[in-house]
């Protein structure tokens, strides 16, 4: 693996950690209106459209630039890429049964501290591996 394509897999990494940090303290601080916010979202087509949007063009960018199948911890950036690609596709094609199916879990009540452990682990993992394997 070239110099060039480990730096982008640790930019890739750094900016997962990131964005997952960031929401992590959103929930910690802000649970209850992220969780009436998420609810509205997701009766709003346009909103669903535009992630799943989002979710294609991000995970085609990833397995176009970091389509690397080697067994190491590179591998996790290509399963994210192919992950948000496998989303986009699903959600543009199917997104009333994916919605039905989200929105029970933005309605329960414990929503947050429901998704704040699998949150942790995704900031944890990618951080250490973005920013402090060499």
């Amino acid at each position: 693996m070239d110099t060039l394509s480990f730096d982008t897999i640790k930019i890739i990494a750094r900016i997962i950690a990131v964005f997952y940090a960031t929401l992590a303290v959103g929930l910690l601080l802000n649970g209850d209106y992220y969780k009436r916010e998420f609810a509205k979202l997701l009766d709003n087509f346009g909103f669903i459209f535009i992630e799943a949007f989002w979710a294609f063009i991000i995970g085609c960018t990833i397995v176009y630039c970091h389509n690397v199948w080697v067994m190491d911890w590179p591998l996790l950036i290509t399963l994210f890429g192919w992950a948000g690609l496998i989303k986009g596709i699903v959600l543009i094609a199917f997104p009333s049964i994916i919605v039905e199916n989200v929105k029970t879990v933005f309605q329960g009540d414990n929503f947050d501290k429901m998704l704040l452990p699998p949150l942790l682990i995704m900031i944890a993992l990618f951080g250490y591996l973005g920013f402090f394997v060499s």
